[in-house]
């Protein structure tokens, strides 16, 4: 209760939220949605069902296409520069994004255990991290929606969730070409095209290639941060009367990378044993000055520059087919059904000591599948609205982790830490390889159901109900070889599979989300919310691919009370909304980095926050937006420190993170000129549970810039963009080994972008 306690002062949000939407009121006048020329509004379906963002009672962003064409926004990853309180690491690499939602994530990079941020496309969930980071072209819009969603969307959407929605078949022919390219290497084309095959069907097929050139300079070796992604899609629609439609979405990408971490050196503080970054003057191993254990320090700072005998490499394709059916059984009941098949493969090579000599090849290949069938029902009956379905959920995630040792190199590094003396290793070999070979298949079941009722004319009662059984088997085979010849040295061997330890490798677990609300409209334009919510979090087991124990995982409970409003003011010139909110974690699966594995463990954490955000629209063509959040996090990690013990914040959870935007447009040339400028600045954070000052992410402030002109028939825009205007050089990701350096991730520098795109 302690974590409770320290963060008692965070339920009064509620109250002051109210507070402060009494002066909303009092500034909105009464007919505030009766306006010209006010800020736009967009219908989403964050309860599955068709409404207008500001009539939800949670906090929802949604971007439309034409917003992110304007924003700059690409890839799936890029959605959370312009939404407070969502965070994803690892910037360009994008070979496996980790999320992050007011503080709820999961950053074990291991890729087969599934996020607490559920990612949706076209209505299918995707349970593959890696298959979430991908390139955004023929989107309709994002829906990015905050806080615990396990009631209609199920477990694993504790922290929240993200809605990608294409664009669908047309019954008018359109389409579109885009090129794009520039600084870095850079080149882009995409494009589609959509109309009627005869009267009752129509198609729709788009696709994407972009490539960068290598921006690293490797001195040990080939040039590093190349991208070759290509994607196509291809849809049907089927109309055979007004009360029924059947749409199939076929989609394929391919991803080639090479990429590379940059190397820092570090050090163990004395009393809680976490690593520090060494001062380049300060001699900790006895090697050389600032040097990491195996005797390597990295002197010139620049962060595209490195020194690495083994390029990163990353290749992954996924195949995703999607069938939506939609049929009206009464004018009031309607029948959705969603299936899903994903492929995902991915094969993954990396320095993990970055330096030149042969010291840590870390290699890994994984073959995952997933199908995923909901079926739903829904009615409106005036004052009484409901949903209610089934969902199953099958996953199989295959994976190989080889991780070899270049000899001299592991002898330098455990002589350095004391563990043998100098040379013991020496003539056992060249290479120390630890083979593993891991598998988890996932199968749930769960049946769901929500109401909403208008009680009253101005006040909605929402509740709702899910029930969820999963059974989950794991296995887990690691072995070591020297020169190939198998062995039982320094690492050992783990049998961790059903045949071998029985209940321990399965997990077979019921639970319950579920949400009750409360709505509350003083006048038009005006929404005031309140609402609890419990979720949660699928189990499982960590990959000790280097060694140790295989643990296992409980389920993570949420739950959480939030309150806030939305309020359209000024003639409908300026939305201005605001949240508050508490979480209660239970079992939290707090993630660290060790002797490099990735390590899990269930703890107990506490999240209060808030978040306000205002958009405007003060003029004829101007656009205005900015959000702030807050975060104040808490997990009880108990690490010593010289005066006792402490707790720690949760990881990739920034106290402060802001964003905002300013647009204008103005007729010119016989067409329009318009000019979007935009940023986000994000306070510190650390990478992992445990804070360890070595993975300290800083603070940094990312600016975007856009100009672009439309011809007045509006088939034409040219445009040119600056990323990245303030060359900020810092890094986005941090990973502390625990053997003495920590690998290092940048954003793309400053480059400058030209673009061309005709509609018709």
């Amino acid at each position: 209760m302690r974590g409770y306690i320290n963060n008692r002062g965070g339920l009064s949000w509620t109250a002051a939220l109210l507070s402060v939407s009494t002066l909303a009121l009092a500034a909105g006048g009464a007919n505030a949605q009766e306006s010209q020329g006010g800020v736009d509004s967009i219908v989403v379906t964050a309860t599955k069902r068709e409404q207008n963002v500001n009539d939800v009672g949670a906090a929802v962003n949604a971007f439309s296409d034409e917003q992110l064409r304007d924003l700059g926004v690409e890839s799936s990853t890029q959605i959370a520069q312009q939404s407070v309180g969502v965070y994803f690491a690892e910037g360009p690499l994008s070979h496996l994004p980790l999320s992050n939602i007011r503080g709820v994530s999961q950053n074990d990079f291991t890729g087969y255990l599934e996020p607490p941020n559920a990612i949706y496309i076209d209505q299918a969930y995707i349970s593959f991290q890696g298959a979430t980071a991908f390139q955004l072209y023929d989107i309709d819009r994002v829906e990015v929606i905050k806080g615990p969603q396990g009631t209609l969307f199920g477990r694993n959407a504790t922290g929240g969730l993200i809605q990608y929605i294409t664009k669908a078949p047309t019954r008018e022919t359109e389409g579109y070409v885009k090129l794009s390219g520039g600084e870095l290497g850079k080149f882009s084309s995409e494009g589609a095209v959509s109309g009627p095959i005869s009267d009752s069907l129509s198609g729709r097929i788009s696709g994407l290639y972009s490539r960068t050139s290598p921006y690293i300079d490797n001195r040990a070796g080939q040039d590093l941060m190349k991208f070759n992604d290509w994607s196509i899609r291809g849809q049907l629609l089927w109309e055979p009367t007004d009360a029924w439609s059947d749409r199939l979405i076929l989609s394929y990408s391919d991803q080639d990378h090479n990429f590379a971490f940059q190397h820092s050196s570090t050090g163990f503080d004395p009393v809680s044993g976490l690593e520090y970054d060494l001062p380049m003057d300060e001699n900790y191993y006895g090697n050389c000055e600032g040097c990491d254990p195996g005797g390597y320090v990295d002197t010139d700072g620049d962060p595209f520059k490195v020194a690495q005998d083994a390029p990163g490499l990353f290749d992954a394709q996924t195949f995703n087919t999607t069938n939506i059916l939609t049929g009206d059984l009464s004018e009031s009941v309607t029948l959705t059904s969603v299936s899903n098949y994903v492929s995902y493969e991915y094969s993954y090579q990396e320095d993990s000591d970055m330096t030149p000599r042969y010291g840590l090849l870390g290699q890994r290949t994984g073959d995952y599948n997933q199908f995923n069938q909901e079926l739903r029902l829904q009615g409106d009956a005036g004052d009484f609205r409901w949903v209610g379905g089934l969902y199953f959920l099958w996953r199989d995630t295959d994976d190989t982790a080889n991780q070899t040792f270049g000899v001299p190199w592991l002898d330098d590094v455990l002589a350095s830490f004391g563990e043998i003396a100098p040379g013991d290793l020496l003539g056992l070999g060249n290479e120390d390889r630890l083979f593993s070979d891991f598998s988890m298949e996932t199968t749930s079941y769960a049946a769901f159901g929500q109401f909403e009722y208008d009680f009253a004319p101005q006040w909605t009662l929402i509740g709702g109900l899910r029930y969820s059984y999963d059974s989950i088997d794991y296995s887990f085979v690691m072995d070591e070889f020297l020169d190939d010849v198998p062995a039982a040295g320094a690492f050992g061997t783990t049998n961790f599979t059903p045949a071998t330890v029985g209940d321990l490798a399965e997990n077979n677990k019921g639970e319950w989300s579920g949400q009750l609300a409360l709505n509350y409209k003083p006048r038009d334009g005006v929404l005031l919310y309140l609402s609890g919510n419990r979720s949660n979090k699928a189990g499982g087991w960590n990959a000790p691919f280097t060694g140790g124990a295989v643990l296992p995982l409980d389920q993570e409970i949420l739950t959480s009370i939030e309150g806030g409003f939305k309020a359209l003011l000024a003639d409908g010139k300026v939305q201005f909304n605001a949240s508050g909110f508490h979480y209660f974690y239970k079992d939290y699966q707090g993630f660290t980095f060790v002797n490099l594995a990735t390590l899990l463990t269930n703890l107990d954490a506490d999240v209060t926050g808030g978040e306000v955000e205002i958009v405007a629209a003060p003029g004829e063509g101007w656009r205005l937006r900015f959000a702030a959040g807050y975060l104040d996090t808490m997990a009880d990690t108990n690490v010593p420190t010289a005066t006792g013990v402490r707790d720690s914040v949760l990881p990739l959870a920034p106290k402060w993170n802001l964003n905002g935007s300013i647009g204008k447009e103005w007729p010119a040339f016989g067409g329009t000129v318009s000019i979007n400028a935009n940023a986000v600045y994000t306070s510190e954070q650390y990478s992992e549970v445990l804070n360890a000052p070595a993975g300290r992410i800083p603070e940094r402030i990312i600016g975007n810039v856009r100009v672009a002109y439309l011809t007045g028939d509006e088939s034409l825009q040219f445009a040119v963009s600056v990323r990245n205007i303030g060359d900020d050089e810092k890094p986005i990701f941090r990973i502390p080994t625990h053997v003495g350096f920590t690998q290092n991730m940048y954003d793309q520098p400053t480059h400058v972008l030209a673009e061309i795109t005709y509609g018709f």
